[in-house]
Order: structure tokens, then C-alpha cells, then sequence
């Protein structure tokens, strides 16, 4: 349970409003949309530490701040990216119970 709570609610709002709301919100005032979006996601990509996950993390990043610019809210991007993290933990639990080894 705290694994899940941890992954699916508390990392996403924490990052939202890390990378979203602070990070993002100050690089679109020096650089546009467009390299905010680009420059935060690369962070966001690099703090995630997984040269295995990283097309996937990047792409979610991308689609978070697109999300973010496009509605102008950070709760859209809370609620996909805890959604992503909870199918992520849900998944690799039940890949744990069938014993199935992962590389």
C-alpha cells in the first residue's frame, strides 16, 4: 500500500508541481512553450535515472506539459500521471506474483 500511495499519489503531485508548476512556469516566461517544454522534460526525464524507461518517461513528460500549457491547470497532469504511475505499480506487482523474472 505505501509503495502504491508513494508512486500513483505522492510522487505525481509532487512532480506536477515541481516540474509543471515551478519549473515550467519559470522557463516559459524566459523561453515560450515550446523550449520550457523541452528543457523541463529533460529534467524531468533525467531525475527519473532510467536509460531503460527513457523514450517512455520523455514522452510522458512531453504530453505532461503539453497538458499543462494547454489547460493551464496542474491537475489534468496529476491525475494522467497517476494514472500512469498506479497501471506501472499495478502491473509490476502482479509480474512479481506470477514469479516472473524481469532483466
Amino acid at each position: 500500500f505505501l509503495t502504491f500511495f508513494s508512486a500513483a499519489i505522492l510522487a505525481p503531485v509532487a512532480e506536477e508541481i515541481f516540474f509543471r508548476g515551478f519549473l515550467y512556469g519559470g522557463l516559459r516566461a524566459r523561453l515560450g512553450p515550446l523550449g520550457a517544454m523541452i528543457i523541463s522534460t529533460m529534467f524531468f526525464t533525467a531525475l527519473h535515472f532510467s536509460l531503460d524507461a527513457f523514450i517512455p518517461i520523455l514522452v510522458l513528460g512531453l504530453c505532461l506539459a503539453w497538458l499543462y500549457e494547454r489547460t493551464g491547470s496542474l491537475y489534468p497532469g496529476i491525475l494522467l500521471h497517476a494514472s500512469n504511475n498506479a497501471v506501472a505499480v499495478i502491473v509490476l506487482l502482479i509480474v512479481q506474483m506470477l514469479g516472473i523474472k524481469l532483466q
